[in-house]
């Protein structure tokens, strides 16, 4: 009230001051600005006029062509999005008339704040004021409403973490951190009838989940056990190879060269066969074939190149011919 005491009383506006250079110059700005905005509506109005005529059957025709440019003129008006030169223009003119309307917003009010007497700058930020208010409580309502549905998630989320199906899924996930007791959740939980209702409700919801979680984890149990199954059954498979292998020179003893073979090449579950035989290839030239059982673990490939590179000077190749599971 003492500040509504300090404020003056207007007093009868000087006829001089009205003849401001100030206000002239405004009032003159004002009326170019509405003179240039009437030019253009009838730029407007003539650019749609011309372009019905021209290439509209109907209004449908015309509100379904001119539509887009009317609620968003500026990628038209920009040549973002083509169009025919009298859509263009027609779109330029939406433009300007939208920045007229804009200025001439501004110019009005410009004019009247000039000569506003001191009450109405009081009542001008009274209603302010007020607008602001309505808006601050609107928000603040807003934020209320935010706050009771963080609470109430809250409570939700701390009666699923002590809940039996997975309170040790999640007891040490920082999510939870802030959780200290039982007896805290019970205090939450132990409001009033509506509470209760709502919590039965959850603990049904968290029944159904925790059933669909066994269920899921009772799946990915049996999955790893028929995968363990498989590569078990898979490590104690075996293979049985038929090898030759053919020497550089006739006269090499084939015979001694399997004994080496055998001695030398040595690998976990490889077994080479007791004896081998001796094939007439051509020319007095003979090979040994072999057979060698290998574990599933152990490709026949890796004997075959180690063999090999092991009797670069005694073996000019070695060939599988045939291979059979055990």
């Amino acid at each position: 009230m003492a500040d509504e005491a300090n404020i003056p009383i207007a007093s009868a506006v000087d006829p001089d001051f009205l003849q401001h250079p100030a206000l002239d110059d405004l009032t003159a700005a004002l009326a170019s600005i509405k003179q240039e905005h009437a030019s253009v509506c009838e730029n407007i109005k003539a650019y749609r006029e011309n372009y019905y005529t021209d290439y509209c059957e109907d209004e449908n025709e015309l509100e379904k062509t001119t539509g887009p440019i009317e609620r968003n003129p500026e990628p038209f008006a920009s040549g973002s999005i083509k169009a025919r030169p009298i859509l263009r223009k027609y779109a330029q003119a939406l433009c300007e008339r939208a920045d007229l309307d804009v200025r001439l917003e501004v110019a009005e009010e410009a004019v009247r704040d000039v000569d506003l007497t001191p009450q109405q700058v009081k009542a001008d930020v009274k209603s302010y004021v007020a607008i602001c208010e309505k808006k601050i409580a609107s928000q603040q309502q807003r934020c209320d409403s935010l706050q009771k549905q963080v609470e109430q998630l809250t409570k939700a989320v701390r009666r699923i973490v002590t809940h039996p199906t997975f309170g040790s899924d999640f007891a040490n996930d920082q999510v939870f951190e802030t959780i200290t007791s039982v007896e805290e959740i019970e205090v939450l939980t132990d409001s009033d009838d509506d509470d209760e209702d709502e919590a039965m409700t959850e603990v049904a919801m968290v029944q159904r989940s925790g059933s669909r979680a066994a269920k899921k984890r009772q799946k990915k149990k049996d999955k790893k056990k028929a995968m363990a199954q498989l590569t078990k059954a898979n490590d104690s498979q075996r293979s049985l190879c038929n090898l030759e292998i053919e020497p550089w020179i006739a006269s090499q003893d084939l015979k001694a060269l399997y004994a080496k073979i055998k001695k030398n090449v040595v690998m976990d579950g490889l077994k080479w066969s007791k004896n081998c035989n001796l094939v007439d290839v051509a020319f007095g030239v003979k090979k040994i074939a072999c057979t060698v059982v290998t574990p599933h673990s152990l490709p026949i490939d890796t004997i075959v190149d180690m063999t090999e590179n092991s009797f670069a000077d005694e073996i000019q190749s070695m060939t599988i011919t045939s291979m059979s599971l055990l």
